[in-house]
């Protein structure tokens, strides 16, 4: 948004992060509010990979 019109529209870019990982049923299966500290591409990576692993052996989380 090279133009910052999201933050003209929501308040000026004062936003609380949101991540979440949903499944192709549109079910949330994990969500994290608020900063992203460095590391967090590691920490959704591990989350995917565990819902991942529970779809393929039949498990439900």
């Amino acid at each position: 948004d090279p133009k910052k019109e999201t933050d003209k529209l929501y308040g000026g870019g004062r936003f609380i992060p949101n991540v979440y990982i949903i499944d192709q049923d549109g079910i949330i299966r994990w969500q994290r509010v608020g900063t992203m500290e460095i590391g967090a591409a590691e920490v959704i990576k591990a989350e995917v990979e565990k819902i991942l692993a529970a779809g393929k052996s039949g498990g439900a989380l």
